[in-house]
């Protein structure tokens, strides 16, 4: 008899375990102890999988002619992606996409990894800015000129912020026509800017400099008033585009 209650307790027991087991698996959809992925619940929901990825940069393999536009939030890698900037060939590249819940907005920063350049487009409600090239571009210093002369675009979301960086030298004077904005950083204001940056005289003293931004994307330096001839100049500044 005594065996009998044991075997009986015992399976009540068991039935007990094996609906609550059943209950919890099933608690959340079908498969909630599976691995996760991002189209699928499993030991966490494909949300939060996405989440984790994108926060450890995990960079998922697509597949060649997959289209950028139709990719959620996440880091990609692929050949050959529709709807990729059109100087792009069909070498590796790189696609980091972040975004406001809804498809409020959504930026997509495109590495062509071969060329070593980057290309950034917002989305924003109505507003598509389509590809602008991103990152640091040279600007090819005129004859006589030495250095280092940059510029970018940062985007904001509605509108482009050029930051153009300045460290270049020349002998006997630095005022005069240097470079051109590059293709992506052209003034498009319709009027010509001017920024004041800093000027060397020998190696040490400083004298304010002004650099000339003007319609047609030429970059000149001019002094302000003195006549002391200039070995370098350096600065920086932004302009929105």
């Amino acid at each position: 008899m005594a065996n009998v209650l044991k075997g009986t307790k015992l399976a009540e027991a068991v039935s007990k375990t094996i609906g609550q087991i059943n209950e919890h698996v099933g608690s959340n959809g079908t498969g909630i102890h599976l691995p996760a992925t991002t189209e699928r619940d499993g030991f966490l929901s494909s949300t939060d999988k996405k989440h984790l990825d994108w926060k450890g940069r995990y960079a998922k393999t697509v597949e060649n002619g997959t289209d950028i536009l139709g990719l959620d939030m996440g880091v990609y890698v692929g050949r050959s992606l529709v709807n990729a900037p059109s100087s792009v060939d069909g070498s590796l590249v790189l696609v980091k996409i972040t975004g406001a819940g809804g498809g409020q907005f959504k930026q997509i920063e495109f590495t062509w990894l071969s060329a070593n350049k980057t290309y950034i487009r917002t989305i924003y409600s109505t507003i598509d800015t389509g590809w602008k090239e991103g990152g640091w571009q040279n600007i090819n210093l005129n004859a006589g000129w030495s250095g280092t002369a940059r510029a970018r675009v940062v985007n904001t979301g509605v509108l482009n912020l050029v930051e153009v960086n300045l460290d270049i030298s020349k002998s006997g004077t630095v005022t005069g026509e240097f470079g051109t904005l590059p293709e992506g950083c052209l003034n498009t204001s319709g009027k010509q800017m001017i920024f004041q940056v800093a000027g060397f005289r020998g190696n040490s003293l400083y004298t304010p400099l002004a650099c000339r931004v003007d319609t047609a994307h030429k970059l000149t330096l001019f002094s302000q008033g003195n006549t002391e001839a200039y070995a370098k100049a350096t600065g920086n500044f932004m302009f929105f585009n």
